[in-house]
């Protein structure tokens, strides 16, 4: 038996399932999940983004996302993807109580230093490091636009509010 096949038919069928369930709800290591790329390689769901994703249009040429592969989006329905974590836009990193810096993201120890406790809750984008510098007005209304990172934009003192102001450039100056 080819393992390939196997891996996509689990995928199919853990699909279905996440399908029925609000995004979000379902736990967040099924962006493990192996799903085919626009290649036929088999990559996590967290790695994918869908067809026409506006985030693949800000991105960097050599961004580790790739997109899922077409037929197979359309076989098990964006609404089931998107429930295990293929990226249509940027994506939030919600913590409760964390602790410290381990959260994967672009100079988040520098952040964390600039913190006098540690938050309740941490609410973060993720990948903006990713982002092509001449593609920063682009980004920016994406990220003034969704519901889903607008407010992070208005924390000062959150993580993003805090990389955008130290790392994202428009017209070659730094937004701080």
């Amino acid at each position: 038996p080819d393992p390939e096949a196997g891996a996509e038919e689990l995928s199919v069928a853990v699909l279905a399932l996440g399908g029925r369930d609000d995004p979000g709800v379902l736990p967040s290591w099924l962006g493990l999940l192996p799903l085919p790329d626009v290649d036929g390689e088999l990559r996590g769901a967290d790695e994918l983004l869908l067809p026409g994703a506006p985030l693949a249009e800000v991105l960097v040429d050599d961004s580790p996302f790739t997109c899922v592969d077409s037929a197979f989006a359309e076989r098990v329905g964006e609404d089931a993807l998107r429930a295990v974590g293929v990226g249509w836009g940027f994506t939030v990193l919600r913590a409760e109580l964390p602790t410290g810096p381990d959260h994967d993201l672009d100079d988040e120890d520098r952040w964390w230093d600039t913190l006098d406790d540690d938050p309740d809750v941490m609410g973060a984008v993720r990948d903006l490091d990713l982002v092509d510098e001449d593609r920063w007005p682009q980004a920016l209304t994406m990220l003034a636009r969704d519901p889903a990172t607008r407010p992070l934009l208005a924390d000062r003192a959150g993580y993003t509010a805090w990389w955008l102001r130290h790392n994202a450039e428009l017209d070659g100056q730094v937004l701080g």
